[in-house]
């Protein structure tokens, strides 16, 4: 029978207070920028978004988004202190949603860019094509600046 071990380290990001604080509203607000811009290129109604394999890349998409948002919401709400299991679930969450969002964002531009070759319907095309790119950026961004901010681990006060 294995034994359970007591991980008595806690774990947090390495920043001043006032700039730890200043990056998670930043994710906060860029994720939640690029929802709107997922949302806005899912409404309009052209040749692009009509097509299956971009309607089903960019569905998807704003599936990883959403997990995004509820990352750097959960980042935001996070103790500059947490055991290894809270810290992993906030740190994950970040790094796999804001990748997942990326891969899917592009696959979605792929599809929309042999849209265009296809049926091209006008420059609401090119919007939405421009409006995929943005997003890509917006997670993009994301992953790098979280990157930046140095992580360490402490022993627990007794």
């Amino acid at each position: 029978m294995p034994r359970f071990i007591v991980d008595t380290k806690l774990y947090g990001w390495d920043l001043p207070e006032q700039a730890l604080r200043r990056e998670k509203n930043t994710f906060l607000l860029l994720s939640l920028l690029n929802a709107a811009l997922s949302i806005a290129c899912g409404v309009i109604a052209t040749g692009v978004t009509r097509h299956n394999w971009v309607s089903f890349a960019a569905t998807a998409a704003l599936i990883a988004l959403m997990m995004e948002v509820i990352g750097a919401v959960r980042f935001r709400m996070a103790k500059s202190m947490l055991d290894k299991r809270g810290f992993d679930s906030v740190h994950h969450m970040m790094r796999w949603s804001a990748q997942c969002h990326m891969l899917l964002m592009a696959a979605a531009f792929a599809a929309g860019v042999v849209s265009c070759f296809q049926a091209f319907s006008g420059i609401l095309d090119l919007a939405i094509l421009l409006g995929f790119a943005l997003s890509f950026a917006c997670s993009f961004l994301l992953l790098r600046r979280y990157d930046r901010i140095p992580t360490h681990n402490t022993n627990a006060p007794e």
